[in-house]
């Protein structure tokens, strides 16, 4: 799939896969105008062309046609080409988002695009003064050690991606992060004690470094695969408040390896 003569005044979104996580997406950046704050951020405006790959209209199933009509509700086009035979070199900028199923396949997909011929055009001179980006890429991974993998790989092919932004992006730690945004720990510090809070004025049996008249904020975190993962490891990081006492409960099929884990 190539761009016609002329193309360069538009900005491209390019979904790597049309799938839930990528059509939630685009309908979020598309709600109230957020596309607005994204290329002002990168000295653009306009509407940009959303673009979903890896897309088989004959596939057939119900869930896909769903997609595709979401998809469609947006304006947005839908291609079987593959995100790595795109050429759109005369695009404004191309915004990538790598955000497979299999998150192993958005690392993939990372490192053919880095290694390989850019599909995104040079940047001006003025534009490289002026920190204009001709593509970004958000890779979506589940974190560990990905992170570590994703800078070797800029560090590797620094040349290569001289004209590209790449940043991971971790969707259970967004997620998280956002549901703590919204409910902050800190909440019964402010409303005094509520629901969830209390003081205590002896340590319980067995209990050890409970301060008396110390008050206690527990969080009780339901499943324990990864988001249960990251809401432990934020709840206990974010938790820690003078004169208060943390207290952790996790209910889950997997407990003990998270426990392990940790």
């Amino acid at each position: 799939l190539a761009l016609k003569k002329g193309i360069g005044i538009y900005n491209f979104f390019v979904f790597s896969e049309l799938n839930e996580d990528a059509v939630c997406l685009a309908e979020d950046i598309l709600r109230d105008g957020n596309y607005k704050k994204i290329l002002a951020a990168n000295g653009q405006g306009g509407r940009p062309v959303i673009l979903f790959t890896d897309d088989y209209p004959d596939a057939g199933e119900e869930t896909q046609t769903e997609l595709r009509q979401r998809a469609n509700a947006l304006g947005a086009v839908c291609v079987k080409t593959d995100l790595l035979s795109l050429n759109l070199k005369r695009a404004g900028s191309i915004y990538y988002f790598l955000i497979d199923t299999d998150r192993m396949e958005n690392l993939s997909t990372l490192a053919a695009l880095a290694e390989g011929k850019p599909r995104w055009r040079t940047r001006s001179q003025e534009e490289q003064n002026g920190k204009t980006a001709a593509a970004f890429l958000y890779v979506f991974t589940e974190g560990g050690e990905n992170g570590a993998y994703i800078r070797e790989l800029r560090k590797k092919n620094r040349e290569r991606l001289r004209d590209v932004v790449v940043r991971e992006v971790q969707d259970y730690r967004n997620m998280v992060m956002n549901l703590l945004y919204d409910i902050p720990l800190y909440a019964p510090f402010l409303a005094g004690e509520t629901a969830g809070s209390g003081t205590d004025a002896e340590p319980r049996p067995g209990e050890e470094g409970v301060i008396p008249g110390e008050k206690r904020l527990t969080v009780t975190i339901f499943g324990s695969g990864k988001i249960g993962e990251e809401a432990f490891r934020n709840v206990y990081w974010y938790g820690q408040m003078y004169g208060w006492a943390l207290e952790i409960h996790v209910a889950g099929r997997h407990v003990r390896e998270l426990k392990q884990d940790l």
